[in-house]
């Protein structure tokens, strides 16, 4: 399983842009709790930008930066017509995430380095 979902995350990632990497710094969790795992992967870059990037079902994957409000060192939320996220640090090296679908349902996710 957690070869697949590092396989899922480097071929979504590829589609990046060349030389990010090295300035960037990743975390990988996976959501449990509406429909299955989703991969996920936050993406901090250098201009305090974060980029979120899915993979679900290996048909569905997508990224984007998050418009997000707080901050990356300390807890951000990101909302759109999917619903709410919510990520707060709980260490150097941990993200806990919250997902709230507009119908009320919820997922969490740890997140970890890559």
């Amino acid at each position: 399983m957690r070869n697949l979902r590092a396989t899922a995350l480097t071929m979504m990632l590829a589609a990046l842009p060349s030389g990010l990497a090295a300035e960037n710094i990743n975390f990988v969790g996976t959501w449990e709790g509406i429909s299955g795992p989703i991969y996920t992967k936050l993406i901090f870059h250098p201009d305090d930008s974060v980029t979120y990037c899915y993979v679900q079902s290996c048909h569905q994957q997508a990224c984007w930066k998050m418009d997000y409000e707080g901050s990356p060192a300390t807890r951000f939320t990101y909302a759109n017509d999917l619903g709410a996220w919510e990520f707060e640090r709980i260490g150097s090296q941990a993200i806990r995430g919250r997902f709230t679908n507009l119908a009320g349902g919820t997922a969490i996710a740890d997140y970890g380095p890559e």
